[in-house]
């Protein structure tokens, strides 16, 4: 719901009257208080989320998707936003689609999508890497 507050150790989290720069900077503090592990463990947390979805990309998607290797990687952010906006979002209290918010729905699509392009640009050879033929 735009303009809802939740607010959670006496904070607000996830608010529709904020800019989107606010929303994204809070990011690590919003974890780490819905977590209640602290803002800086939040980002460490968040960080790890993206490095885990990165080595399942990598051992299990890289090589079946269809396209260039960033377009690829796009493709698996687009599927993780997704996630994030139905499931994550929601779960700490935003709302479905960040409850209608449009600044922040469009900052999560970007770096979703520039996170799975650049997770598609490194791991652009699994599953395509031709083996030296023995001798």
């Amino acid at each position: 719901m735009k303009g809802r507050r939740q607010v959670l150790d006496g904070e607000p989290i996830l608010d529709g009257q904020r800019g989107l720069g606010d929303d994204l900077a809070g990011l690590g503090r919003q974890l780490g208080q819905f977590l209640h592990i602290g803002t800086a463990a939040g980002w460490g947390m968040h960080a790890m989320i993206g490095l885990v979805l990165a080595a399942i990309y990598a051992a299990l998607l890289a090589g079946r998707l269809p396209g260039a290797p960033a377009l690829r990687g796009a493709t698996f952010g687009f599927a993780v936003f997704l996630v994030a906006q139905v499931v994550v979002t929601p779960m700490m209290g935003g709302g479905v689609f960040s409850g209608g918010n449009m600044a922040m729905i469009g900052g999560s699509l970007m770096g979703h999508l520039v996170y799975g392009g650049v997770v598609g640009a490194i791991f652009g050879t699994v599953g395509r890497v031709q083996l030296p033929r023995k001798l």
